[in-house]
């Protein structure tokens, strides 16, 4: 689960935010649960979880 940042716990938003206007896809890292979330060709509502471990 993404935690608060500034107001924003909305997976698809928050990796939005991290990534360029021109951007194919944008990732952000969740170190602690050894993750990290993962948008394609910018559709923020797919957020793809992968498994660092």
């Amino acid at each position: 689960m993404l935690a608060p940042f500034d107001g924003v716990n909305d997976q698809g938003l928050a990796v939005g935010l991290a990534a360029a206007p021109h951007a194919r896809w944008s990732v952000v890292y969740d170190l602690t649960a050894g993750t990290a979330r993962l948008v394609t060709g910018q559709r923020w509502d797919r957020v793809h979880t992968i498994r660092l471990s």
